[in-house]
């Protein structure tokens, strides 16, 4: 049990010195016990408490035992030198030996309690102290290290940030440079197509005019939106505007209007400018001009074509109306890489089936 408590003690005494937060430094005190003075090496609170456990069951008993042989001593001691015998010697001299032998006992005893806390625990106190020391130094310097390269790190990660600020910048300009330049390009090619089609369109009220030859009713001319001229032959004939929109809506491939039909639309729109803006300039627009004149854009004059042909009795528009959506889809499709709508995908089901 005793050797159990100074181990505990001990313990805790090795952790109170070891731990940086103690309250007082160890250093030698003098205890006086049964037997003798002694040096540990503590605190003073330590030293008091090791002064308490000299005294334990074993120095208590042994402690008894010398006073036992001493009382029977000291009775040996006051016979008297008639009465006294061989006998009363040898009985002396060893009670005076087991006191002695008690006493190295308690001795011994102290010693053992004691012996810990000397040279020994101050070498391994200054060895723990310098160690938490190398520790706290190696931490400090781990920390110290730690905060520089965060400082480093965040210099390069503003360095970075700068660096894609900059970049984002510079390809902000360059985007919006090639907007512009895009914008540009597509006005430029905008106004090229609308010269291209003006000259075709130019072109188309020549031929109505019978400028580069007779009429023929067999054969119709239409033009795209984007200035393909077309001429299909009817057989049978004769050609009406129907025989255009019959045509495309059989073999897929945009037909746009006839040239009648435009040329009306034209000269409808130029006139709606005239009557807007009655001056002698204006009357005196030549028929290259007239596609620009108007309220309306030339994309419109080509919307919705068949507008002019529902309420005329073409009997080759009704042939052409006769087709599906879905199946005049399928011949578009066939001709070229077309991409249906919303609503032409609909009626292509409704057609078909199965989507």
């Amino acid at each position: 049990m005793f050797n159990k408590l100074f181990f505990v003690l001990c313990s805790s005494l090795i952790i109170a010195v070891s731990s940086p937060s103690a309250a007082e430094e160890p250093t030698y005190h003098t205890i006086q016990g049964s037997e003798g003075e002694y040096e540990i090496f503590g605190t003073n609170q330590e030293a008091l408490s090791i002064k308490k456990t000299l005294s334990n069951k074993k120095t208590e008993r042994l402690q008894k035992q010398i006073r036992t042989a001493m009382r029977f001593r000291d009775m040996l001691s006051k016979t008297t030198q008639k009465r006294r015998s061989l006998a009363h010697d040898r009985y002396h001299e060893m009670f005076a030996r087991r006191i002695a032998m008690y006493r190295e006992e308690i001795k011994a005893e102290e010693k053992k309690i004691t012996a810990p806390l000397g040279a020994k625990r101050e070498k391994k106190y200054k060895a723990a102290k310098i160690k938490a020391k190398l520790i706290e130094d190696a931490k400090r310097a781990r920390l110290a290290k730690i905060a520089a390269d965060k400082v480093i790190e965040n210099a390069r990660l503003a360095i970075i940030a700068e660096q894609k600020k900059l970049e984002g910048e510079r390809l902000a300009k360059i985007a919006a440079a090639k907007k512009k330049e895009d914008a540009r390009i597509a006005l430029v090619m905008e106004e090229y197509r609308k010269q291209q089609l003006e000259k075709k369109i130019s072109s188309v009220l020549k031929i109505i005019a019978g400028v580069e030859g007779p009429k023929d009713p067999n054969k119709i001319t239409s033009i795209t939106k984007d200035g393909l001229v077309r001429t299909i032959y009817c057989n049978p004939g004769p050609c009406t505007p129907g025989s255009v929109k019959l045509h495309e809506y059989i073999t897929g491939i945009d037909m746009g209007v006839d040239v009648n039909t435009l040329a009306k639309r034209i000269k409808t729109n130029a006139a709606q400018k005239k009557r807007q803006d009655n001056t002698n300039e204006n009357n005196a627009k030549t028929a290259e001009d007239m596609a620009s004149l108007g309220n309306v854009s030339v994309d419109t004059l080509f919307e919705q074509s068949e507008a002019d042909l529902d309420k005329t009795n073409d009997t080759k528009f009704a042939r052409a109306t006769s087709i599906s959506i879905a199946q005049r889809i399928k011949n578009r499709e066939a001709y070229t890489d077309y991409v249906r709508s919303a609503a032409e995908n609909e009626a292509y089901c409704l057609y078909e089936g199965g989507c």
